[in-house]
């Protein structure tokens, strides 16, 4: 494969900050008792793409025939149960890495839906939020892409706060992981730029908008890239090798609750050829998926995929117009073309199927339905409903915990249980399950309470898994308005109440956990006993 004639490749050595990806040539693949893992080295002599346009040029330039063998080796090793392991050399057909992205599974109105943006450049149709890495330090850390991709490209604002005319300050929702480690991009620009085309004002305080509730779904993949004699890991991921794609994906899953009235926005940026110091917003529509109904259409080949709820500049659209939205788009993205994918742009008119998925949205959407079926627990499907079943009673109060303070929640609950307190305690209440059956009754469980607990022996329990994802879709209900008389409570041990995530600095009160637990629970009761009453006489 012939590249010296092509400004779109350079070794590492030459290149810098941007879009970059190396041209893998030789990786090694092993099968864990979880799923995969793949090696690979990188080194400074490697050939790199330096522009989006070299992506075409590299597949322009790829033997089909010899994909095609590369592409049937790959899928005899992972199918072959007595494969544990291969390495593959592909010069030939070489793969561009890194690339990372995130499949978000929204909550709306207890349904799951994958949330999806339309790629009108090829490879065209629905993917997920992703990109290529920028720098070396992305290459070596892939979760990196994934962070920033999704950081930068998922928005959401709340319309709840509009005025008469339309306008108002709107409440923005977006992502953003350690700032000390993981970068977010181009966010801050992306939601000027939105504030600007809505024409409204939205509520950007420090840390308010990182208050999207996100609980990560740990993946079965890991990947170890060499480079300078030492090796980085990176584990929890969907790691896909996408030969038809010429590229190796590292992905996340995302469990996202939003409110139901919430309008999802394309963070994603383009340069603006007549300013490039001024960016332009893409503004792809942006599709949400009923998730089981889309894991069958999934298994039907070149499916015209079409969503249920459909996102359209900033405006919740009709699904049915989804041609004429897309050709609104077009439209628009042609104000930049010059300097973004003119030639994938300009075949999109020959693409035959128009509405299917892109490679890697097809290869995570397979992979999160596999780990979904195996979270699965057959003896407890009754067990679910009939969970459910009792979950349509009203809780008075739920405890948000992580699995180390579980004694101490446990206790909790049976203290606030004998006072007659409708409690809600995941480890009392529901049966040992898989997450995905865990989210839903965790949800209606948050939608049913009227008072939320947080406890805490540790500031970085606030932080964590469901305890994260518990706290903020509960507040996000609270200012809202859509939980009248709701009241949040963090009964914290060993926490600096200045280190506390900024919406719960100031705004609740906090009930110290004393080593006399008898007199902290007394304490915390009055409290909750005194929101009651206050609840029951705005009632009346």
């Amino acid at each position: 494969m012939n590249t010296t004639d092509s400004e779109h490749f350079k070794p590492l050595k030459e290149t810098s900050e941007g879009f970059l990806q190396v041209l893998v040539k030789e990786f090694q693949l092993l099968k864990t008792k979880e799923g995969i893992q793949l090696q690979l080295k990188i080194d400074k002599n490697d050939l790199c793409i330096t522009k989006s346009n070299g992506k075409l040029e590299l597949d322009d330039k790829i033997d089909k025939g010899k994909r095609l063998v590369f592409e049937d080796k790959l899928q005899s090793v992972l199918n072959d149960e007595n494969h544990l392991g291969y390495r593959f050399l592909c010069p030939e057909t070489p793969l561009r890495f890194s690339k990372g992205g995130v499949l978000p599974v929204i909550k709306l109105d207890n349904k799951e839906y994958f949330c999806l943006f339309y790629r009108s450049i090829v490879p065209t149709g629905w993917n997920i939020a992703n990109g290529a890495s920028n720098n070396l330090p992305e290459l070596l850390y892939p979760e990196k892409v994934v962070f920033r991709e999704f950081s930068e490209e998922f928005l959401a604002i709340d319309p709840i706060k509009r005025n008469k005319r339309g306008h108002g300050k709107y409440t923005v929702y977006s992502y953003s992981e350690d700032d000390d480690i993981y970068s977010t991009g181009c966010q801050d620009l992306s939601i000027e730029e939105w504030s600007t085309k809505l024409n409204t004002k939205f509520n950007t305080k420090k840390d308010i908008k990182k208050l999207l509730p996100v609980k990560w779904i740990d993946g079965p993949d890991q990947i170890i890239v060499e480079n300078n004699g030492k090796q980085h890991q990176t584990k929890g991921f969907f790691v896909s090798i996408l030969p038809k794609d010429n590229a190796i994906e590292i992905d996340k899953v995302a469990i996202i609750r939003l409110n139901n009235n919430a309008v999802i926005l394309d963070g994603e940026l383009g340069v603006n050829p007549d300013n490039q110091r001024k960016n332009l917003l893409v503004n792809r529509p942006v599709g949400l998926f009923l998730v089981d109904k889309f894991i069958e259409q999934v298994q039907t080949t070149n499916f015209h995929f079409i969503p249920d709820l459909l996102f359209f500049s900033g405006k919740v659209m009709d699904p049915c117009d989804l041609e004429k939205i897309v050709d609104l788009h077009r439209n628009e993205i042609k104000k930049y073309i010059k300097s973004y994918d003119r030639k994938a742009f300009s075949r999109y008119d020959n693409e035959k199927n128009k509405f299917d998925l892109c490679p890697v949205t097809h290869s995570i959407i397979q992979k999160y339905s596999f780990w979904r079926n195996s979270q699965v627990n057959q003896q407890n499907e009754m067990e679910l409903t009939e969970v459910q079943e009792g979950l349509k009673a009203e809780f008075q109060l739920f405890i948000s915990y992580k699995s180390e303070d579980e004694q101490i929640a446990f206790w909790l609950w049976d203290y606030l249980t004998r006072k007659g307190i409708r409690v809600f305690c995941s480890g009392k209440t529901i049966p040992e399950m898989g997450e995905s059956d865990y989210s839903r009754v965790i949800d209606l469980a948050l939608e049913k309470s009227k008072i939320l607990v947080i406890l805490a022996s540790d500031e970085k329990y606030f932080t964590s898994g469901w305890v994260d994802y518990e706290w903020k879709s509960f507040f996000n209900e609270l200012r809202s308005g859509r939980k009248p008389g709701g009241k949040i409570f963090t009964f914290t041990k060993n926490v600096d109440l200045r280190n506390l995530p900024y919406g719960l600095r100031n705004t609740f009160q906090n009930i110290p956990l004393s080593d006399s637990m008898k007199d902290s629970f007394d304490n915390l009761y009055q409290y909750i006993e005194a929101s009651f009453l206050k609840g029951k006489n705005t009632d009346e």
